[in-house]
C-alpha cells in the first residue's frame, strides 16, 4: 500500500485510483490503472509504503480483539527513484493576466 504525505500540512492520504489531494492541495497522487505502478506530484510529495504482509494480519488481529502490544507494521519512504512511482513536476500556479 502507498500513502501520501505532504511536508506542508502533514496529511497523509491513502493512494487511490483517482488523484486524491492533501488538505493544502499542495500535493496529489493517484494509482495507474495496474493498481502497483502510481503518479504525484505538487510541491515535494512523500510517498510512503505499508507491507501489506505485515498490516493485514495485524489489522485483522486488532479487530478480533487479539491486538497485542509488540505487532509491527514495517513502512519505508519510496524513494524519488522508483521505478514503481513517477513523481511529476508539476508547474507552479500562473497568475490570471490583468
Amino acid at each position: 500500500m502507498k500513502l501520501l504525505l505532504c511536508p506542508h500540512c502533514q496529511d497523509v492520504r491513502k493512494l487511490q485510483s483517482r488523484k486524491t489531494k492533501c488538505k493544502c492541495k499542495k500535493v496529489w497522487g493517484k494509482y495507474l490503472p495496474d493498481g502497483v505502478h502510481a503518479q504525484v506530484g505538487g510541491d515535494r510529495p512523500v510517498v510512503l509504503g505499508l507491507n501489506n504482509n505485515d498490516l493485514v494480519p495485524a489489522v485483522k488481529r486488532f479487530l478480533g480483539g487479539k491486538y497485542l502490544i509488540g505487532n509491527t507494521v514495517q513502512a519505508w519512504v519510496i524513494e524519488k527513484a522508483s521505478d514503481r512511482v513517477e513523481h511529476l513536476e508539476t508547474p507552479p500556479p500562473t497568475s490570471p493576466d490583468p
